[in-house]
């Protein structure tokens, strides 16, 4: 129990530097190469009040669960490479885990596909055009 508490303080000091860092331009997965792409964070897409407003609903509905599962599959990383390393663990233990873990992946996968989905059709049809999904989002911003 301590060694949960522990990684979710951790995950909560270390998660918000990550998200920042994958900004713009920045980093390997949400903002590589974005100006190279022809696409623009969201923040950059002169929305609209009501969008603005409607973009921070979705953010609120979507954030908590998700890092919910992020924190979730930090403790099942961690706790499959213990298993790993333990000689005395069975093989299924580990397969189990590592089942456990992928699943975990899809589940914040599809969070955060529905996460973007929601955000979409928020937006005008030359907004979604331009727009840079996973980046510049209300959600990897905070």
């Amino acid at each position: 129990m301590k060694m949960r508490v522990f990684l979710a303080a951790l995950l909560l000091l270390v998660l918000p530097s990550v998200v920042l860092s994958q900004g713009p331009g920045r980093g390997p997965r949400w903002g590589s190469g974005v100006e190279g792409r022809g696409c623009s964070p969201i923040e950059t897409l002169d929305l609209s009040e009501a969008q603005r407003q409607a973009i921070q609903q979705v953010d609120a509905n979507h954030r908590d669960r998700i890092l919910r599962r992020w924190e979730d599959l930090t403790v099942k990383r961690h706790e499959l490479q213990t298993s790993l390393r333990d000689p005395g663990v069975a093989e299924t233990v580990i397969r189990a885990k590592s089942v456990e873990l992928t699943e975990l992946q899809n589940d914040i996968h599809q969070k955060m596909l529905e996460y973007q989905l929601e955000t979409r059709k928020i937006l005008s049809p030359d907004q979604v055009r331009r727009w840079c999904t996973w980046v510049g989002s209300p959600f990897f911003s905070k």
